[in-house]
């Protein structure tokens, strides 16, 4: 495997952990069937508003973005220290 695939795994996971993060919550609602909507439907089941459930499931993105974003940067880290290394 060429060097620069594992920092392009890397990059592709910042990017994505990004737009994970910053992206509007109801658009992600869209197309989530598991995570953040069942967070956002288990609001709206116990009493909750719509605002609620989207703030709710908007942090739950909102930290997956973040945590995608996060090992997108170790992983472009730990390619650079074994690129120094070599």
């Amino acid at each position: 495997m060429p060097t620069w695939v594992p920092s392009i795994i890397g990059i592709v996971f910042l990017l994505f952990g990004l737009a994970i993060a910053f992206a509007d919550p109801k658009s992600i609602l869209r197309y989530d069937r598991r995570t953040g909507y069942a967070i956002y439907s288990t609001v709206i089941e116990r009493g909750g508003s719509e605002e609620e459930a989207v703030a709710k499931a908007g942090r739950f993105y909102r930290l997956l973005g973040f945590v995608f974003a996060a090992i997108g940067v170790v992983a472009c880290g730990l390619n650079a220290a074994m690129l120094l290394v070599r």
